[in-house]
């Protein structure tokens, strides 16, 4: 069995590509990263995850959800006022 054949667990995935569980879960979620259930746990491929990775699937807009655009006059004034 080669380090390719391996499966790894979700704490060694975060470790692997330097991520938090919450990044994991979230492209879970998305169906954007390629993981296995086995029972209640979520294995993954060592060689599956490097191939996810060098697609640039890693980076693709769109994981994330966008943060609304704050526009000049949407929101209130915190400058302070004259109080004369």
């Amino acid at each position: 069995m080669t380090i390719q054949d391996r499966w790894l667990s979700v704490n060694e995935l975060m470790l692997y590509l330097g991520v938090s569980r919450d990044t994991l879960y979230d492209w879970l979620a998305g169906k954007r990263l390629p993981g296995h259930r086995v029972g209640r746990l979520w294995k993954f491929k060592q060689d599956e995850i490097d191939e996810w990775v060098k697609a640039g699937n890693a980076a693709s807009p769109g994981i994330f959800p966008k943060k609304p655009k704050v526009t000049a006059g949407s929101g209130k004034d915190y400058r302070h006022k004259n109080p004369n």
